[in-house]
């Protein structure tokens, strides 16, 4: 039976995101009551196949999680919009990606509170190179670098684009930025890579 073809596949880091809005930010050792919590899925590319797969567009997304209840969350986010979670490989005995977001609405600024997976990241052989050439579109935010340059060398081998999403300067990522078609870097990334 063939395989089905997606427009975007995509690789990168998936999360469980606890989000509310402030005020401002509190001061140190004070309290701040809250008046609400967003729970949701989130990570670069998890997030950016979730905006596509709402305006139509079919996605497939590789990533890693652990077998904990906030694993199941991000996994069934994401099947919830549509996207096909094939390449989501689930971690033994490991504890899933998750951030605390404090949001400033006024002034458009969050501070961000995260934990890593625990699990061990993807490997290139674990990456289902065979969906990702009948792709239209290879999308990675570079945080998986092992597995996200592989990937995108073998897309790049079949002519399928290379979207990259950095949003900080890390190991490997000036590597994947020579493979790709498209680098869409943060201002964060920016400074870094320019130091200022």
């Amino acid at each position: 039976m063939p395989k089905k073809t997606f427009e975007v596949f995509g690789l990168g880091q998936c999360c469980l995101d606890y989000i509310t809005p402030v005020e401002a930010y509190p001061p140190s050792d004070s309290k701040c009551e809250l008046s609400t919590i967003l729970i949701q899925g989130g990570g670069p590319t998890a997030t950016a196949l979730v905006a596509l797969s709402r305006w139509g567009v079919n996605c497939a997304f590789a990533g890693v999680v652990g077998d904990d209840s906030f694993g199941s969350m991000i996994r069934s986010s994401l099947v919830d919009e549509g996207v096909d979670v094939g390449g989501l490989i689930e971690r033994k005995s490991a504890e899933s990606q998750f951030a605390f977001i404090v949001a400033e609405p006024g002034v458009g600024h969050r501070t961000v509170f995260w934990r890593r997976p625990t699990g061990e990241m993807p490997r290139p052989d674990e990456i289902d190179f065979e969906t990702l050439r009948r792709a239209k579109v290879f999308y990675t935010d570079g945080l998986l670098i092992e597995a996200a340059l592989c990937a995108a060398r073998e897309a790049k081998a079949a002519g399928v684009p290379v979207v990259v999403d950095p949003g900080s300067l890390r190991d490997g990522m000036l590597d994947l930025a020579r493979v790709s078609d498209y680098f869409v870097a943060s201002e964060k990334f920016a400074r870094e890579l320019l130091g200022v």
